[in-house]
């Protein structure tokens, strides 16, 4: 054997030659065979390239995307200024943009083949189906607030102007609806855990969206109808110096008219003149059954017994065409917050020779218009003209609102405000509009799962401003279900020196200056048992409520103390939740649960 063959023969055994052309072994004498590159190796080389460059592009798309989805984050919280001002839109069209760019990078002509892949296109598919539909949602978005603050130039204008405005408005929210309707978000199975949570919240947004824009829809149509009228409303102006439950006591009443877009208010009477005689009329069932005792269908001043505003704004309405013969179409009930958001949006107000600010009107209603009454009890007290104080200024913020010289984002900005928190109710004779009303969270109305803590005023003061009012709610699984527990702790904090009008005490009621008399009222949720109140006492209203139940009994604080009133029930077993509804007290009841706090100026709902 020659030296060359010999060596191919000890380098390369027989099983391991590689075969040459037609499967012979073709080798240069005396040099091993060579190694020319492969297919295989080449297709490797570009498929790793082809899948480093879709790597880029879906990570290119994912940083659009986290920069699209914090946009919209900052797009959610623009207030209805800068929807005015044009913010909104800008900040939703550079939303659009960030999601298209991923929706683009996504379909790809480098990336279109791997949409066809089992498993990694599943989830390259749902990706992109995501980015184009929040690019669509966004854009759709964009196009509502250019739309709507064109319409919102215009609805200062008064008269048809406004009617026309609000008018638009309603489509504008119903061309929303469609356009986030049907969006097509992709495969929703076996999606990695980032992009299921994705989905879910995209699917979550675009619900809660469609939601509000039929409450816009709803309630920019029947403000308009109102508007429009002929209407008459019943305007009920309360006092949170002294509280009832969910308002303050409503102190003046008058007829807000409107026609052709013009509102105009007739003389602002206190309601202690406008008693009915004998014994009134009857209202809700449940409100007469728990409350008739204090004879709310006579008695305007306790109207607001129980926080189901549906159920006062229907008696207060019978009472109204029992004592003057007409009908109206529905009661609208503002506060001292309400009136501090109008003069926030429309300016200082005109009182006597001169004019009060939003922390003026404030300070004016709760104490200030009391310390110039002379220092004698009430009862002897000529109060005419401190009566009249709140329905005049009532009256001039809706002038004010007449002269369209305001910024209407702010204006519906603060009205918003104080709709939350209960500062601003309606109630209508007409199903659609109550419906609307319902939709923009004014009625009042409650829930099977509503939690309601008030604390009525029953000392004849105005004290309300000096009581600090806390609640604490405790959530305890038990086998039976769910121990709930609700501690609210009362803080007289009367200081000395005050007047008759405020402090007290009312002629006969046995009260010292500065006490606090009054009723903790508590609603609980309709499924609730065995509910109760720690210490047995006297109770004077418990049982069915609307939707709800409500258990109550009497409280006296003195100046400088404090007193704690536990409530008790049980809920069912299983998931579920409470909403604790706000009081319209001014400062607000402090909530907490385990370490959790917040204010109960809206609604707050605690889920288990």
């Amino acid at each position: 054997m020659e030296e060359g063959e010999r060596f191919n023969s000890l380098a390369w055994p027989a099983h391991q030659r590689a075969p040459g052309l037609l499967g012979l072994r073709l080798t240069r004498r005396g040099r091993p065979p060579s190694r020319r590159p492969r297919t295989g190796v080449i297709v490797a080389v570009v498929v790793a390239a082809w899948l480093a460059a879709v790597g880029v592009q879906v990570a290119l798309a994912a940083a659009d995307a986290r920069s699209g989805r914090a946009v919209a984050q900052d797009a959610q919280s623009v207030g209805a200024g800068a929807l005015a001002g044009g913010g909104a839109e800008v900040v939703l069209d550079r939303a659009r943009a960030a999601f298209a760019g991923a929706h683009a990078r996504l379909r790809h002509p480098l990336v279109r083949p791997a949409l066809l892949f089992p498993v990694l296109g599943r989830q390259l598919r749902s990706f992109a189906a995501l980015a184009g539909a929040s690019a669509q949602a966004a854009e759709v978005g964009a196009t509502a607030a250019a739309s709507t603050r064109e319409a919102l130039e215009t609805a200062a204008d008064g008269g048809p102007e406004r009617i026309e405005a609000l008018r638009e408005l309603s489509t504008i929210a119903q061309r929303a609806q469609d356009g986030l309707s049907g969006l097509e978000l992709g495969p929703g199975d076996h999606l990695m855990p980032s992009l299921a949570r994705g989905r879910r919240e995209l699917t979550r947004h675009l619900a809660e969206g469609r939601t509000t824009l039929r409450r816009v829809d709803l309630v920019a149509g029947a403000v308009a109808d109102v508007l429009a009228g002929p209407s008459r409303y019943l305007l009920l102006a309360s006092n949170n110096a002294e509280m009832r439950a969910g308002s303050g006591m409503f102190l003046s009443a008058g007829i807000l008219e409107a026609r052709d877009g013009a509102l105009r208010l007739g003389p602002m009477r206190p309601t202690g003149d406008l008693t009915l005689p004998g014994a009134g009329v009857e209202g809700d069932p449940d409100l007469q059954a728990r409350w008739g005792w204090l004879r709310p269908g006579r008695e305007w001043r306790n109207l607001g017994l129980s926080p189901r505003f549906d159920a006062t704004g229907e008696l207060a309405a019978a009472m109204w065409q029992a004592l003057e013969g007409t009908p109206v179409d529905g009661v609208l009930a503002i506060d001292v917050e309400t009136l501090r958001a109008l003069v926030s949006a429309t300016g200082p107000l005109p009182v006597g020779e001169g004019a009060v600010g939003p922390d003026e009107v404030v300070e004016l209603l709760l104490h200030g218009q009391y310390l110039d009454l002379p220092d004698v009890p009430p009862h002897e007290a000529d109060q005419t003209g401190r009566r009249e104080r709140l329905g005049e200024l009532a009256g001039a913020a809706l002038a004010a609102l007449e002269t369209g010289d305001y910024e209407v984002g702010t204006l519906a900005a603060e009205l918003a405000g104080a709709a939350r928190g209960r500062h601003l109710l309606a109630w209508s004779a007409h199903g659609d509009h109550q419906e609307a009303w319902e939709a923009a969270g004014i009625s009042g109305s409650l829930s099977p799962q509503s939690l309601v803590v008030s604390v009525l005023n029953r000392g004849g003061n105005k004290l309300d401003r000096f009581l600090e009012v806390s609640s604490h709610l405790d959530l305890q699984p038990v086998a039976g279900g769910l121990d709930v527990t609700v501690e609210v702790h009362l803080v007289n904090r009367t200081p000395d020196g005050e007047p008759w009008y405020v402090a007290g005490p009312a002629l006969g009621s046995g009260l010292a200056a500065g006490d606090y008399l009054g009723i903790v009222s508590t609603n609980v949720p309709a499924a609730a048992a065995d509910l109760r109140i720690d210490g047995e006492p006297v109770l004077v209203a418990r049982g069915p409520d609307g939707p709800t139940q409500v258990i109550a009994a009497p409280v006296l604080v003195p100046a400088g103390s404090d007193r704690t009133v536990v409530v008790r029930f049980r809920l069912p077993p299983g998931s579920g939740s409470l909403d604790v509804e706000p009081s319209a007290r001014i400062p607000p009841i402090e909530w907490s649960t385990g370490d959790t706090e917040w204010r109960g100026d809206v609604v707050r709902t605690v889920a288990w």
